[in-house]
């Protein structure tokens, strides 16, 4: 699994560094001629770092089937204090700006990664890795692997793909103002460009960074689901199988909800924060309320039932599933919402963009709960132990 995941990474990494130019002028064609200069530094950099985040991961799912979650958490402490700690020294004292910003996020992946490989590789392991030892790939294990690995990637994939043409359509010229002075007049920069501001896109940013925030905790729920359920049903009992299921749904909302009412009530103060205009602020605002609103009922229905799934072996059905929701409602009604391209539609902006979010999670969550509910997972899973039907 560690060789497949880095062979894989790496060459996720090698397309990004030979397509950089391409993607990010797909992706981010409005923006000035310096900021894509940026934006192509931050990548070429950053691209280099994935092989150390799938290591990482990899190492990390290791550690937790043994129980070893503790260590995975240590080292995201490590990550989270290098990311700070380097990003004031290259930023503020080296002056390196988004150089040095990029080179902060490459180490604070690689040493966390390294780290855990040499824990991983510790002789009281139940499963342990060793790094010398001889290695040759076994063709039957790689097809288990890839069986459950490539729907998820897949799905995964796809997510984020959601989430970067969704941001692009919050991104469009149609958002973007110019940024007058005191006089009323346009503004220019030393090359001579207008000076333009997207409140819209701020606003969403905002919106995002800290929702991300308020989903931690759900999404650890959602990891630790494959690790309890899937050992629940590598002992072929449906029931054991079913309890656990409850307990982790139950944990799932209880975090959640904590986490989205601690955040709720933050709001204001985590805001301003930003150092944005106060108007984009306002719209931040008005779209975390919203979608946290949303979060409480919505997350664990819509996240925690698909790592139930994904440990049940339903990998396939969970792919499609997100998928299907992803285009239809995040990409789909967030471009109806947010695009100037049909005449007669609202252009709702950032607002537009959560709306078609938390549609998503509807849809996800009526898709997933009814698998769940007609018992269809059984098959997925191959449960050997399930009690005969009454006579």
């Amino acid at each position: 699994m560690l060789m497949l995941v880095i062979l894989i990474s790496v060459v996720i990494g090698a397309l990004c560094l030979a397509l950089n130019w391409p993607i990010l002028k797909l992706c981010y064609n409005n923006v000035s001629a310096e900021v894509f200069g940026f934006q192509l530094t931050y990548f070429y950099i950053t691209a280099a770092s994935f092989p150390f985040i799938g290591l990482f991961n990899a190492c990390a799912a290791l550690l937790r089937v043994q129980r070893k979650s503790f260590f995975t958490m240590v080292s995201a402490a490590i990550s989270c204090v290098l990311n700070v700690g380097l990003n004031a020294v290259f930023l503020f004292v080296a002056k390196m700006g988004v150089l040095g910003a990029g080179l902060a996020t490459l180490i604070c992946r690689a040493i966390p990664a390294i780290f855990m490989l040499v824990l991983l590789g510790r002789k009281n392991n139940t499963v342990r890795v060793s790094i010398f030892e001889k290695f040759r790939f076994d063709g039957q294990m790689l097809k288990k692997i890839l069986k459950i690995a490539v729907p998820s990637g897949v799905e995964s994939c796809l997510f984020q793909l959601g989430k970067l043409m969704t941001n692009t359509f919050v991104n469009a010229g149609c958002y973007v103002n110019p940024v007058l002075d005191a006089a009323g007049n346009y503004t220019y920069d030393a090359n001579g460009d207008l000076i333009t501001i997207n409140l819209q896109a701020n606003g969403n940013t905002i919106a995002n960074q800290i929702n991300n925030i308020a989903s931690v905790v759900g999404g650890g729920v959602g990891t630790s689901c494959l690790t309890v359920i899937g050992q629940a049903v590598g002992t072929g009992d449906a029931e054991q199988c079913k309890h656990y299921m409850k307990k982790m749904f139950l944990l799932s909302y209880i975090a959640n909800g904590i986490c989205c009412g601690i955040i709720l009530a933050l709001v204001p103060v985590i805001v301003n924060m930003y150092g944005f205009a106060l108007e984009a602020k306002e719209i931040g605002k008005q779209c975390l309320y919203f979608c946290l609103c949303f979060q409480f009922v919505t997350y664990p229905l819509s996240f925690t039932t698909p790592a139930i799934l994904k440990a049940t072996s339903d990998v396939k059905y969970v792919m499609f599933s997100a998928v299907a929701s992803m285009f239809i409602m995040r990409v789909g009604l967030a471009f109806l919402l947010t695009t100037d391209k049909i005449a007669g539609l609202p252009k709702l902006g950032a607002f537009g963009y959560w709306i078609g979010m938390c549609s998503d999670w509807v849809l996800r969550s009526i898709l997933f709960l009814t698998r769940l509910l007609t018992g269809r997972w059984k098959k997925a899973s191959g449960l050997i132990n399930e009690p005969a039907p009454a006579a």
